[in-house]
């Protein structure tokens, strides 16, 4: 049940931070390359903060499968 609940607590968070971060940028007209690097520079400050030294590719593997899973999750549902 726990899991559940941290789930929904980040799926009511997620929009809000897709927001902060794609907002002030594509408003300012800059480029996707642009939200890339900011995510990016975001991704790399997580892993610092979460992962012990010697520990950053496993801690990026996580993410990024996660992220691969998530996204096919998305786009499944977009297509129901």
């Amino acid at each position: 049940m726990e899991q559940e609940e941290a789930r929904k607590r980040h799926n009511a968070l997620a929009p809000v931070i897709v927001k902060a971060i794609c907002g002030p940028v594509t408003k300012d007209k800059e480029t996707i390359p642009d939200v890339l690097l900011l995510l990016e520079s975001v991704i790399a400050g997580a892993v610092i903060f979460l992962a012990a030294p010697g520990h950053d590719e496993a801690v990026i593997d996580t993410i990024i499968d996660g992220v691969r899973e998530r996204v096919a999750e998305l786009r499944k549902n977009e297509l129901h």
